[in-house]
């Protein structure tokens, strides 16, 4: 996809001369052990990991992910009377802003990955702060 050439810097020859997908996928599962993927907006990384095991005839339960997007929400949306959220879920952009985060690097995988991990740090902390129990889905 183009656009995905434009925005990941990531060119269909990149990907042919890469790391065969199940290595890849068998060598990921071996550096995470049992720790969550921790993520932004990780529903469209769940899509892709499903797809990935399904191709490998691997069972996806394994795999627990945070969603910075879902923290984000929890700590700074309050829920209404009707039971929505007060706001949507913020961009990674928008919550390196908010958490004064410089993402020089965004829509690259490193950079998009390093920025995440730094809001998340930031999250854990108003996390400890306010008591409030952090779960993975």
């Amino acid at each position: 996809n183009l656009n995905n050439i434009e925005i990941h810097n990531i060119t269909r020859q990149d990907v042919s001369t890469g790391i065969p997908s199940n290595i890849a996928l068998v060598e990921a599962l071996k550096f995470m052990g049992t720790a969550p993927l921790v993520g932004h907006m990780v529903d469209v990384d769940k899509g892709f990991f499903k797809e990935w095991f399904k191709e490998e005839n691997l069972s996806f339960n394994e795999i627990k992910f945070i969603d910075t997007a879902a923290l984000d929400l929890r700590l700074n949306s309050p829920v209404g009377l009707d039971g929505k959220r007060a706001h949507s879920p913020k961009s990674l952009n928008q919550l390196c802003k908010a958490y004064k985060v410089d993402n020089e690097a965004a829509h690259t995988a490193g950079g998009d990955a390093y920025a995440t991990a730094l809001v998340f740090i930031q999250m854990l902390h108003q996390y400890q702060d306010r008591n409030m129990k952090l779960t993975s889905k």
